[in-house]
């Protein structure tokens, strides 16, 4: 059997802080189409996984409620679990990251060569929805808000009613444009350091923005980077 390259995952570690908004605006000037600008632009806006931000409807933005903010109500969260009880797994370590809940078949042990066994825990999904705000000086917002107008007739119809791997394709090319790797987690964890770059955002605020359960994530990215510590180490004025 030929040797399988592994494939690197993308991790909290490959961003390091907010990448600007000038590099943000030019990667969303990239797209060709409206449906793809307005994809990654709500892809880092909202914060969102690409498998809810293609959940979106029109119904889930408020743009009455408050001029200086776009309110996102009640978006699905995928990846909510609740924990039944621990049992015995099983996952590939050799060449690839699959996992079982179950002893693999004889077969499998001979394609994937090191399987190992682990406790883990038996989940069941569970319905979680966040609410949240969007400034609308933004500088990217605008595209975001055009798009909208599209669905002001049908708030229930998806903004995004394309496939996963349509919309992932769609984040990479954008980003291969301009010189950047960008898979669909990449926008989620910009818009984390941008949070917590421009406004500040604390860990707790980023739990709570998000959702998470992790603390050390939040951690991860309410690290101002040295951007951001620069910016606290303006020198006073000479009296």
């Amino acid at each position: 059997m030929p040797e399988q390259k592994k494939r690197k995952r993308f991790t909290v570690r490959d961003v390091k802080s907010f990448c600007g908004w000038k590099k943000l605006e030019m990667l969303v000037k990239a797209g060709h189409f409206p449906r793809e600008r307005a994809l990654v632009t709500c892809a880092f806006l909202t914060g969102g996984r690409i498998a809810e931000v293609r959940l979106l409807q029109r119904k889930h933005f408020d743009l009455e409620k408050d001029d200086a903010y776009i309110i996102v109500r009640d978006m699905p969260r995928v990846k909510s679990y609740k924990k039944i009880k621990e049992m015995v797994k099983f996952r590939c370590v050799s060449h690839c990251h699959k996992r079982w809940d179950y002893q693999p078949a004889p077969m499998q042990f001979l394609y994937h060569g090191d399987i190992e066994q682990y406790v883990g825990w038996l989940t069941r999904p569970v319905k979680e929805y966040r609410t949240f705000p969007i400034n609308r000086e933004e500088p990217i917002v605008p595209v975001l808000t055009s798009y909208l107008e599209r669905f002001d007739d049908d708030p229930e119809a998806l903004l995004f009613p394309i496939k996963y791997q349509t919309a992932y394709w769609i984040c990479r090319r954008l980003g291969g444009r301009v010189g950047l790797h960008t898979p669909p987690h990449w926008f989620r964890a910009q818009r984390a350091s941008q949070l917590a770059y421009d406004y500040g955002f604390t860990e707790h605020d980023l739990i709570e923005f998000f959702g998470w359960r992790d603390y050390a994530t939040a951690f991860h990215y309410a690290r101002k980077g040295y951007k951001g510590l620069a910016r606290k180490m303006i020198a006073p004025k000479k009296v």
